[in-house]
């Protein structure tokens, strides 16, 4: 694992042996090709502040690696575009995930959607707030009348499909 903090590591691996599963070895953020060499993985995840992202992708996509990373992919668009061509021309997989699916939070509130608590769902207003040292904070936007916001921002929900109504 490649992190800045030994701690979390411990704590990582402290769960893992209680699971019955090993431990994993402490590396450096400066370390990957380091880690790359002595751990020989078959993937590598991404999720660490977004400056970082292209360099560990680019690290993991010259090992041939199956490269996951969290949005953003990178902090500039030479960043980018290096990594994309990286992508395109190598033996290793890029692919760009959100990791909003597994939060607690989340979960819950697809239970409570799934189990019409709220009512059907028409539109959904995401406002996250960046911490600046994790990547770009964005300022908040009032949108004008009919306006929907940034992109990804606002989400028109398709309707529902004729199985979703008949059981309601």
């Amino acid at each position: 694992m490649l992190d800045p903090g030994a701690q979390r590591v411990q704590q990582f691996n402290a769960l893992a042996r209680l699971a019955g599963r090993p431990g994993v070895p402490h590396h450096l953020p400066d370390r990957i090709e380091q880690m790359l060499d002595q751990t020989q993985p078959d993937a590598l995840l991404i999720a660490s502040p977004d400056a970082t992202h292209a360099e560990y992708i680019l690290a993991g996509l010259r090992n041939g690696l199956e490269v996951i990373t969290e949005k953003s992919m990178t902090a500039t668009a030479e960043q980018a575009a290096a990594v994309l061509a990286a992508a395109e021309h190598g033996s290793g997989v890029l692919r760009v995930a959100h990791n909003f699916r597994y939060v607690p939070s989340h979960q819950q509130l697809k239970r409570l959607i799934a189990g019409g608590a709220i009512g059907r769902i028409v539109r959904v207003v995401l406002d996250y707030r960046v911490d600046p040292s994790r990547g770009a904070l964005l300022p908040p936007v009032e949108p004008a009348v009919g306006d929907v916001g940034r992109p990804l921002g606002a989400q028109e929900l398709p309707p529902p499909r004729s199985h979703e109504l008949a059981a309601r």
